[in-house]
């Protein structure tokens, strides 16, 4: 495996793990609550998004597509803090697999939904690396809008969840405090 490889795994597997120190602190009900008119989206919501980026390319094969746009909405990933935590433990285990294997620079065909206007999914070729970089900073991204939904129930938050690793890194090289 090269060392692009290992890092990007090993970074995959920190995000998750992020993920799984939260999860593992809420309640369900906590979970399930949607902060309108401020969000149409629960904590679970953007979790059980999150992990349907990552069921894409786990499902990912040779000649088959790494299809973004199956959803699994209204699933228990929306409303069971535990369900939830088994889904990110399973998706660990998988990353040890991906970490055995040599995958090197394998070319992948990646869909997913662009235009808000009309339904279309373009075709585009990528690779398993680039789609396991993707999957890990979509994850950040939506662990940000996680972090204030929890911030809207009190709910305290990690410093460092939901914030770019390069933004951490330069927060590190100022010795800043995240916030």
């Amino acid at each position: 495996m090269t060392e692009a490889a290992k890092a990007l795994v090993h970074a995959n597997k920190a995000v998750l793990n992020q993920g799984l120190d939260l999860v593992e602190k809420l309640s369900d009900a906590q979970f399930t609550f949607v902060s309108t008119p401020w969000s149409m989206s629960s904590i679970g919501q953007h979790f059980r998004h999150v992990l349907d980026m990552y069921e894409a390319l786990r499902q990912y094969a040779p000649g088959k597509i790494v299809n973004y746009d199956k959803r699994r909405r209204g699933s228990a990933y929306e409303r069971s803090c535990q369900e939830t935590a088994g889904a990110l433990r399973g998706y660990l285990v998988w990353l040890d697999a991906v970490e055995s294997e040599t995958l090197g620079d394998i070319a992948v065909t990646v869909c997913s939904e662009v235009n808000p206007d009309e339904s279309v999914s373009p075709l585009v070729s990528s690779s398993f690396l680039r789609e396991l970089m993707f999957v890990g900073s979509h994850a950040v991204h939506h662990y940000a809008l996680i972090k204030m939904l929890a911030r809207m129930q009190d709910i305290e938050v990690d410093a460092g969840f939901g914030i770019a690793p390069a933004t951490l890194s330069d927060m590190r090289k100022k010795q800043v405090c995240a916030p």
